[in-house]
């Protein structure tokens, strides 16, 4: 593996002439982000503002558990607790800014 690299703080990119690492980083790039980001907003155009809403506030809670138990990653106190309030947030949704209907 043929390889140049600068320190991070050294400036300058990481590169590298190596073929599965160049596909590796290409199919990272386009696949598991262009591709997937665009399906995820155009999903969203065709939803519900009230579901597109929890979609997009629920997006990062499923990130951090899927890479606790796919990848076994540890989720701190922080993260353990921007999930709760991200959840507690979805929760408080259900009623906010519905008009009361007549005779309730």
């Amino acid at each position: 593996m043929s390889s140049t690299r600068t320190g991070l703080l050294g400036g300058g990119p990481f590169l590298t002439s190596d073929p599965t690492t160049f596909g590796t980083l290409a199919y990272l790039g386009i696949f598991t982000m262009a591709v997937a980001y665009g399906l995820f907003y155009a999903g969203l155009r065709t939803t519900r503002s009230g579901a597109a809403v929890v979609a997009t506030l629920l997006e990062p809670v499923t990130a951090a558990i899927a890479a606790a138990v796919v990848l076994g990653e540890r989720l701190g106190p922080t993260g353990i607790v921007g999930a709760v309030l991200i959840l507690a947030a979805v929760a408080g949704l259900d009623d906010q800014g519905r008009p009361e209907e007549p005779g309730r």
